[in-house]
Parts: structure tokens; C-alpha cells; sequence
């Protein structure tokens, strides 16, 4: 695993909703290795909405995210 930082509001919302810690988390970790299921990918979309005003996230790219860099890829728009 790298140690690329992730965006610390990506950080503070995984380790709310999926209960780990934001200091062990790295761009190439992968969501299911901290136990992301569809559940749990809705809830962090939230999380991040409400972190990030005027951030919308479309349920539709949710099962396109593989690793919490992909997530934060969400703070810079769309995901194809």
C-alpha cells in the first residue's frame, strides 16, 4: 500500500461511517479491504455531501469506486 494522503474530508468521512482510523488510510486503499459495501458507499456519499457544500453525488458511480482515491476523485467532479 502507498502512503499518498487522502484528502482529509474523504478521511474524516470514511472514518465516521465505516468506523477505522483516518491516520492508517491511503489513496490506494481499497473500500472493501475497510469493509465498504453498497450500504456503507451510500452513507459515505452522504457524509461527503455534507462535508462538501455543493458537492451532489450521483448514486450511479458509486459501484465505479474501488479505492478511497477513486472517492476523492468525487471532490473534483463528475465520474465517468
Amino acid at each position: 500500500m502507498s502512503t499518498a494522503a487522502v484528502d482529509p474530508r474523504v478521511a474524516a468521512a470514511c472514518a465516521r461511517v465505516l468506523d477505522v482510523d483516518p491516520a492508517a488510510l491511503a489513496a490506494d486503499t481499497p473500500l472493501v479491504a475497510l469493509g465498504a459495501d453498497s450500504v456503507a458507499l451510500v452513507a459515505l456519499a452522504d457524509a461527503l455531501e455534507e462535508a462538501v457544500p455543493g458537492l451532489v453525488v450521483d448514486d450511479a458511480v458509486l459501484p465505479r469506486l474501488a479505492t478511497l482515491g477513486d472517492v476523492a476523485g468525487l471532490l473534483d467532479g463528475p465520474v465517468g
